[in-house]
């Protein structure tokens, strides 16, 4: 065939695929070899702690004073004072123990100590009164042994008058058959005058042996609530040894 404009001859393949598997062969053979080259070189640390730049820098020292921390406490100046102590008070041997009583810092005063110590102190000046009260058809003192005084308050007529230990006897008995009373409070808005006095019997070690009502006050809630603290006591402390004879009489003890 003729070859012609629209015709023309063909060209042979071979040379352009020659060149082209010549071309991809050195690309492959340049990318190997780097990789090994690469891989066969030892490894370097980014920073070369034996090839490091010491650097050092100078600053002007300044007379300006650096300010305290704001947490640093301040450090006190001059001779430490030491405050006066408070006088030790002597404990009577006839004050009622505080079961209460709490351990407070040196030299602050315990105000509930205080408070407590002040109500006792109320309660025996109104059992003392007391003791002193007319009673009966005669005028005589409650403690006397022909009175016919109140027993809560002198032990069934046995006690002297105005013996401090007899008086914080009565008052720690009181106060042992009184603490779990607990009536109703709209009982005691509506009849703050009530009043049940109940009669406590023990042996002669001190245990609790019969509870009974001497004295109603007319609402059964009021009574009930009175014998179910005396019936929360079971063993009483022993009177001193001189009014041991009370014992046989029993006890009699106010709720109000």
């Amino acid at each position: 065939m003729i070859p012609t404009v629209l015709n023309p001859p063909r060209q042979p393949l071979w040379p352009g695929m020659l060149a082209s598997v010549f071309g991809h062969g050195c690309l492959t053979t340049i990318f190997v070899s780097i990789s090994l080259v690469a891989t066969c070189l030892p490894q370097k640390p980014v920073l070369d702690l034996n090839n490091s730049i010491e650097a050092f820098v100078v600053v002007k020292k300044s007379n300006a004073k650096m300010p305290e921390r704001a947490s640093k406490r301040p450090v006190p100046r001059g001779k430490a004072v030491t405050p006066n102590a408070a006088p030790s008070v002597k404990q009577s041997d006839l004050s009622l123990p505080n079961p209460n009583a709490k351990a407070t810092e040196a030299g602050l005063p315990d105000r509930d100590a205080d408070m407590e110590a002040v109500m006792r102190d109320l309660e025996m000046a109104s059992l003392l009164d007391n003791l002193h009260a007319p009673d009966g058809a005669v005028d005589r003192d409650a403690s006397s042994p022909d009175g016919t005084g109140d027993v809560s308050l002198n032990l069934n007529g046995s006690g002297p008058v105005g013996d401090p230990e007899y008086v914080a006897y009565v008052v720690r008995i009181q106060k042992i058959f009184t603490d779990n009373f607990s009536p109703l409070p709209t009982i005691r808005r509506q009849f703050p005058d009530l009043l049940t006095k109940v009669h406590i019997a023990v042996d002669s070690s001190g245990r609790v042996t019969k509870r009974s009502i001497l004295e109603s006050s007319g609402n059964p809630s009021f009574d009930a609530s009175a014998m179910t603290a005396a019936s929360m006591v079971s063993q009483i402390p022993l009177p001193p040894e001189k009014y041991r004879p009370m014992m046989k009489v029993g006890y009699t003890i106010e709720y109000k």
